[in-house]
């Protein structure tokens, strides 16, 4: 099993949520989360791609900024929001 600090740059599932509506990245080393439903037309974000801390939408290439969830390239029409992210060790925790 991976271990938090060796996590490509990718998009997935919250490991151990409720709620497949959000995703984990990983980016410029960094986790965080964020809404994992597409604003545009409720495309799946966990299907997405990171690339320089821009997770890309698979449906119609809408881009949010990791960090901030702010649309970057659109036809999004609004942000996505986002989740505090801490870790203790291999441990990832969300708060929503």
């Amino acid at each position: 099993m991976p271990t938090v600090a060796s996590r490509p740059e990718t998009a997935g599932f919250v490991e151990g949520s409720d709620d497949p509506r959000r995703v984990l990245v990983r980016a410029d080393g960094e986790l965080f989360a964020l809404s994992g439903v597409c604003p545009h037309q409720g495309g799946d974000l966990s299907e997405g791609v990171v690339e320089r801390g821009v997770l890309w939408c698979p449906v119609h290439s809408s881009g949010f900024d990791c960090k901030t969830g702010a649309v970057v390239h659109p036809p999004a029409p609004g942000p996505l929001r986002t989740y505090e992210v801490t870790t203790d060790g291999d441990d990832v925790y969300v708060r929503v």
